[in-house]
């Protein structure tokens, strides 16, 4: 029997209307995938309350023809309400196709068929545009998934970075949405994004909302990211990382890295175990392997969590990072230099900024052709519970900013040498702010 996923509508007003205990306990729901650790894999997920006596995907070139199947593994943590996080790798797929889904289980039920779109063979020859946001809940929220989902249900989108802070659900206990338990928020926002999540391969990173929930209820059992460890596979293996925590991975002409700038640096806010910095030297090597590659992925583009140039207390005073912006910078900003890296999007501060190319406090060009230096993008602002960060006085280094409108990012790698940047306000999904990054990678 196929059963829906979560029964989502969006309102003409925008507003998002979730009824995920529609979906039964053994069935599945907050269905998502992500991109695997070859061209040629993507990682079907979904969750189920109960445990099924397998996780099985079948997938095909047609709707009526699912004739093969992939299995995969399930595993919970120790939460209650937490169920069961499944995981299966199709790997082999053919180029430029259509790939027709459904998950579940004989006997606990399947979804709803669903499909994706797998990379183009010459990804690299012609433009590619993926959506990139951070601190995106439910509540507040509502205008920035409307406008998301209006395009990624459409497959405008190769893929979305999703820059940490995922669905606010440890707010649940201070959030005006005080009938929800933090479980039920991380059910209701995976439905709010399916028609997304579904069709578009949606990569994430860890912030510090993932960090654990503020709930006494559950504090103990999500301490140390356990559940953005258990509800999402990203490519670590092939990265080198092994862990979904930060990772690494090439898509057309773009090396994408993702960091976690929460633990395992020195001087990371949040690191409640071991501290083994293996990030650090994982993301040197990287980052040289990157370069040795500019031949074939000249774009290299770093995302964290957290910014390095951002203005207003605590980040920056007179035009100087401060507090944990120091921090990274004192990290990263020599590897940046060294390495040629284009481009660094962060969020964290819930507003859009954009900065012009700089190093050492101090801008490089106040123009985006031959910029001389990395461009630092903070798009923070989609919307959540806790609402806007006012922002302070602008800074030597800064272009332009909105600390009044929720909205989000989208990129779109034109070429080896001109990448298109712009920032809508999801209220009405207008553009409000846009660059192109013209560079040949050598400064």
């Amino acid at each position: 029997m196929a059963v829906a996923v979560a029964m989502v509508a969006i309102l003409s007003c925008g507003a998002v209307v979730v009824a995920s205990e529609a979906v039964g306990r053994s069935q599945p729901q907050a269905l998502h995938l992500a991109l695997g650790n070859s061209a040629d894999a993507y990682v079907v997920s979904w969750l189920t309350l109960d445990e099924t006596r397998t996780s099985t995907v079948k997938y095909g070139t047609a709707p009526g023809a699912l004739d093969k199947i992939a299995t995969g593994s399930a595993r919970i943590y120790d939460h209650v309400g937490g169920g069961f996080n499944h995981f299966v790798t199709l790997d082999a797929l053919p180029a430029n196709a259509k790939i027709y889904y459904l998950v579940g289980d004989a006997e606990g039920g399947f979804s709803d068929v669903f499909f994706f779109e797998t990379r183009r063979a010459e990804a690299g020859k012609a433009p590619m545009t993926f959506a990139i946001y951070g601190d995106l809940g439910l509540d507040k929220g509502e205008p920035s998934i409307a406008a998301i989902n209006s395009h990624g249900a459409q497959g405008e989108y190769d893929f979305v970075l999703h820059l940490g802070d995922i669905s606010y659900a440890n707010d649940a206990i201070i959030s005006h949405n005080s009938t929800h338990d933090y479980e039920e928020i991380w059910r209701d926002w995976f439905a709010a994004l399916a028609p997304t999540m579904t069709r578009t391969p949606y990569m994430v990173m860890p912030g510090n909302h993932e960090s654990w929930s503020r709930s006494p209820l559950s504090g103990i059992q999500t301490f140390n990211f356990t559940v953005y460890k258990y509800k999402f596979q990203m490519p670590g293996a092939a990265a080198g990382s092994d862990t979904s925590m930060f990772y690494s991975f090439d898509y057309g002409l773009v090396h994408f890295i993702a960091l976690s700038t929460e633990t395992d640096y020195d001087g990371h806010p949040i690191d409640f175990y071991v501290k083994q910095y293996k990030q650090v030297n994982w993301l040197r090597a990287d980052l040289a392997k990157a370069a040795a590659n500019r031949a074939n992925v000249p774009w290299i583009i770093v995302m964290g969590h957290r910014p390095v140039y951002c203005t207003g207390s605590p980040y920056s005073k007179d035009s100087v990072p401060t507090e944990n912006s120091a921090t990274l910078q004192a990290w990263l900003e020599p590897l940046f230099k060294e390495y040629r890296v284009d481009a660094y999007v962060s969020g964290h501060a819930h507003r859009y900024e954009r900065q012009f190319p700089t190093y050492r406090n101090q801008p490089t060009s106040r123009s985006y052709t031959a910029p001389g230096g990395t461009v630092y993008l903070v798009s923070g602002g989609a919307g959540n519970v806790e609402g806007h960060s006012s922002g302070g006085a602008d800074a030597v280094w800064t272009a332009y900013k909105n600390i009044t409108d929720f909205g989000y990012s989208t990129m779109t790698v034109v070429n080896a040498t001109h990448l298109e940047w712009q920032w809508r306000v999801s209220a009405t999904d207008e553009l409000a702010d846009a660059i192109t990054i013209v560079s040949d990678h050598d400064w």
